[in-house]
């Protein structure tokens, strides 16, 4: 008996396909992760309230802060001044001359503790050739855009990169706070069902270990 296709390929195998590709959170040694169905960052366009220079803020590069990582406390940066980032740092490497394979941006690529990410090994000639590139651009003086949500965490005015660390933390290196333009999100971004999976998956988790992420959280969805 035959198999049904669709454009060469059986139905079954479809199925399957597409069974997998939905998102899957679960944790890990280091914390939470999810494989598939991960939002698209160009969508936090549908959700932003207003663009403005960040000159035009008041604000320090100091007051910008790395979002949710979703990792366990003793491995967070979440909450982080970008300043004293790994973000930053790679940026300074870079620059300097001085990225290895164990920086600490390095280290926490292939540990999982960057970010949400599972562990990779990313290239240190792409990164350098990146940046070359990146600055480049910036000092012929074109701007780059981060979205950032503006919040109260710990009681200070924060301003929370949601997608941008790498050109947020070029720009500070650079000190040319005149590029970069930031676009500020409604919290209604929290309502799409891949963060409501990821928040509810980590504020279910063990207090102890998510304090840090957990926090922030509730900042994002004004439960605090």
């Amino acid at each position: 008996m035959s198999v049904p296709v669709v454009k060469n390929y059986p139905v079954r195998f479809l199925r399957r396909f597409l069974s997998r590709k939905r998102l899957v959170v679960f944790e890990t040694g280091v914390g939470v992760k999810y494989r598939f169905g991960r939002f698209d960052s160009s969508r936090f366009s549908e959700y932003v309230i207003q663009e403005v220079p960040f000159t035009s803020t008041g604000l320090h590069f100091s007051e910008l802060v790395i979002p949710l990582d979703l990792l366990r406390n003793r491995y967070t940066s979440c909450g982080r001044a970008l300043l004293q980032s790994a973000h930053f740092r790679l940026m300074e490497e870079i620059e300097n001359g001085t990225l290895t394979p164990d920086s600490e941006y390095i280290s926490r690529c292939k540990l999982g503790t960057l970010d949400a990410r599972l562990p990779f090994s990313p290239e240190l000639e792409y990164l350098t050739r990146r940046y070359q590139l990146q600055k480049e651009e910036l000092l012929q003086g074109k701007t780059v855009t981060i979205f950032v949500i503006q919040a109260s965490l710990r009681d200070k005015p924060t301003y929370i990169i949601a997608d941008g660390k790498h050109r947020a933390a070029l720009v500070a290196y650079l000190d040319r706070p005149e590029l970069l333009r930031i676009r500020l999100l409604s919290n209604a971004f929290a309502q799409d069902p891949f963060f409501q999976q990821v928040y509810s998956y980590t504020l279910g988790l063990d207090p102890r270990e998510y304090s840090i992420n957990q926090e922030m959280i509730k900042v994002i969805l004004n439960e605090s």
